[in-house]
């Protein structure tokens, strides 16, 4: 199943033309899982048939409350379709992971939810 990374609302066009199945955005030029600005991401969703899969990356949150803040800010663009949000986690402790996973689903009912971690950040 190919995959494209957009940036923009023209990119995501363009991929889809090409035969993209689903959709990754991000801002790779501000970090491996920076965001696209809220707006960039509902751009880019406006050119998308809603069946049409994104994953959205929502970068590297300080805490739990950073999280939910660039998942409430993005939220709307990820309702009714298919998506993933991705995200590098603020800490390695149980307790943390179980609470970005739980303000992800929270922030985006419905999205799968892929974690990141350095392995060099303890």
């Amino acid at each position: 199943m190919p995959a494209d990374l957009v940036e923009h609302a023209e990119e995501a066009g363009v991929a889809l033309r090409a035969g993209a199945h689903i959709l990754d955005a991000k801002e790779p030029g501000e970090g491996p899982l920076a965001p696209v600005r809220p707006e960039v991401l509902a751009a880019i969703t406006q050119v998308l048939p809603s069946a049409t899969p994104l994953s959205v990356a929502l970068g590297e949150p300080r805490d739990v409350a950073a999280l939910a803040r660039v998942l409430s800010e993005r939220g709307d663009a990820l309702t009714g379709r298919p998506s993933f949000v991705k995200f590098v986690m603020p800490a390695p402790a149980a307790d943390v992971l179980t609470a970005c996973v739980a303000a992800a689903r929270a922030g985006a009912p419905g999205a799968r939810v892929v974690l990141a971690a350095y392995a060099d950040r303890t």
